[in-house]
């Protein structure tokens, strides 16, 4: 984290976790062992834990530091590796995702998707997938050429007081209120 004329900028990372390893599977569960109720995204402490987060809004004033971080942005390489963007509009436009709205169906191990119009046009997918690319709604936001996560507003504020050794206050937002204590790594 660095200060400079006020802004705050760097990164920040939950836990001591390693993070995970970059995305390679489009229709895989990410990040790795992540389960998730087929039809909600899944919270974030199931996932947040070692993966280093932008900061974002960040301002300190000489003793008070404000700023924030995006959940959702560990999903952000991973929407990005999308292959396919699906129009779920009535006439086939937007809004778009990536998963078209067939419904689906759940062998309990993985998921299918059927064409309504073509039933022998079939998806195949984690279930895990469902949650950032809900038809509707997902955390991947998808335009007809590609799919991303915008990350530019925090959904985990932190509010902080600046003392020789450590920043203490509290968090709020996806992870719930929380207090806070965080020291420099040696």
């Amino acid at each position: 984290m660095s200060n400079s004329g006020g802004v705050v900028t760097g990164t920040a990372t939950f836990g001591n976790a390693q993070p995970p390893p970059p995305p390679t599977d489009p229709n895989g569960a990410y990040p790795p062992g992540l389960t998730a109720d087929a039809m909600q995204a899944p919270a974030p402490a199931n996932y947040i834990e070692g993966f280093v987060f932008t900061i974002l809004g960040g301002t300190f004033d000489g003793s008070r530091a404000k700023l924030g971080v995006q959940s959702t942005e560990v999903f952000k390489a991973w929407c990005e590796l999308q292959p396919e963007v699906w129009g779920n509009g009535p006439d086939g436009g937007a809004p778009y995702s990536c998963l078209p709205n067939w419904g689906f169906s759940s062998n309990g191990a993985a998921c299918t998707s059927t064409n309504p119009q073509n039933s022998a046009q079939t998806i195949d997918y984690s279930c895990e997938k469902l949650g950032p690319c809900g038809p509707f709604g997902g955390t991947c936001q998808c335009t007809a050429a590609s799919c991303t996560v915008p990350v530019a507003t925090p959904s985990i504020p932190f509010d902080l007081v600046f003392s020789s050794t450590s920043l203490d206050g509290s968090i709020a937002g996806d992870l719930g209120d929380k207090n806070v204590h965080l020291k420099k790594a040696p």
